[in-house]
């Protein structure tokens, strides 16, 4: 299984407002389909050991509030067991957000027995998870189908481009024949091949 992983963690108001929405969309998907590509929201933990990280983090989390993360949670001794009760959420049943805060070597142990006893700052960001890639690829493949979407196998060769942009690219099939698709809009998805594709333009 290949994962793909997801954050509303930025320090940027854009990009939070950008994967907010995203991050929504996927949930809905995943509620739709009974989750079927095990999207789940255990977050993402930064983990110290270093005296002046409690304040880096306070200001971290502080900053993140105010771009869209959601609202700061801070947990010690005294109340770890609210967190421990509650750190794994499935978004299929609830979506939780913000940034959880604890502080303390023992309230750090309590939640995480794993981890250095030498480890006193702990910033946990809730909206943050991953799912099965593959799966989720299959899902969303299968929707496409659904709205009768062709899928054509081929490799991009070149693309004839106006003033307005690229309005057609041309593929070589796996059978050795050409092929050509008219466009309005071209999205360069193609992962570790991006770069290369995109000299072609």
């Amino acid at each position: 299984m290949s994962t793909e992983a997801y954050r509303n963690f930025w320090c940027d108001d854009a990009m939070t407002k950008f994967m907010n929405r995203s991050i929504d969309i996927i949930f809905d998907l995943a509620r739709s389909c009974g989750n079927e590509f095990s999207l789940n929201q255990n977050g993402y933990g930064f983990f110290s050991s270093l005296p002046g990280t409690r304040v880096e983090y306070e200001k971290a989390a502080v900053e993140a509030e105010g771009f869209g993360t959601g609202p700061v949670h801070k947990y010690n001794e005294s109340n770890i067991s609210q967190f421990i009760n509650n750190r794994f959420i499935d978004p299929i049943i609830q979506d939780s957000t913000g940034t959880n805060l604890i502080f303390g070597t023992k309230a750090i142990q309590e939640a995480f027995p794993f981890i250095s006893p030498s480890v006193s700052s702990l910033m946990h960001i809730r909206r943050c998870g991953w799912m099965n890639a593959q799966q989720f690829a299959m899902h969303m493949a299968a929707q496409s189908r659904q709205n009768n979407t062709k899928f054509i196998r081929g490799k991009v060769t070149h693309f004839d481009i106006s003033s307005s942009g690229i309005n057609t690219v041309h593929l070589t099939l796996p059978d050795g024949t050409h092929s050509s698709i008219r466009c309005g809009v071209f999205v360069n998805a193609a992962g570790p091949f991006a770069r290369a594709l995109h000299r072609t333009i």
